[in-house]
């Protein structure tokens, strides 16, 4: 948690500063409430599967390349599939809204803005985030 924090008082620091325009915090983690209006421009979603998907060196048709190379989540290869069939009939599991439902997440008031959080974060082996920051939305 540590290092998200300095990651954001960075972030404070040189938008004070005012030298470069903005600067916000990247596609990663559902900030709270507060911290998604104050580091970033839009409100967080995982959008791996949804908006992003991508074709990995051995033309293995998978999803943000952030995700962990899991053979469950290779959903075809660009040398034997069209990129666009397989986007439009497969990545089901990442379009569906409870994609990473869970008892915890499920029952925090949170779930309806961060969904579980990010997959490249995800314990897809527990089904549950590695990572939650709702300890530091209260710091922020």
């Amino acid at each position: 948690m540590d290092d998200f924090k300095y990651i954001l008082k960075f972030i404070d620091e040189k938008n004070k500063e005012g030298k470069m325009k903005e600067v916000t915090y990247g596609c990663s983690h559902f900030l709270g409430l507060n911290g998604e209006k104050k580091y970033r421009n839009f409100n967080f979603i995982c959008m791996a599967g949804i908006m992003v998907g991508s074709v990995l060196s051995n033309g293995d048709i998978f999803v943000c390349p952030n995700v962990p190379r899991r053979k469950e989540l290779i959903q075809g290869n660009i040398k034997t599939d069209s990129f666009v069939n397989v986007w439009e009939t497969k990545y089901k599991e990442f379009r569906n809204p409870d994609r990473t439902s869970n008892k915890t997440c499920k029952r925090c008031k949170y779930w309806r803005y961060c969904g579980g959080d990010s997959f490249h974060t995800w314990n897809f082996d527990e089904n549950k985030p590695n990572i939650c920051l709702k300890p530091i939305f209260k710091d922020i």
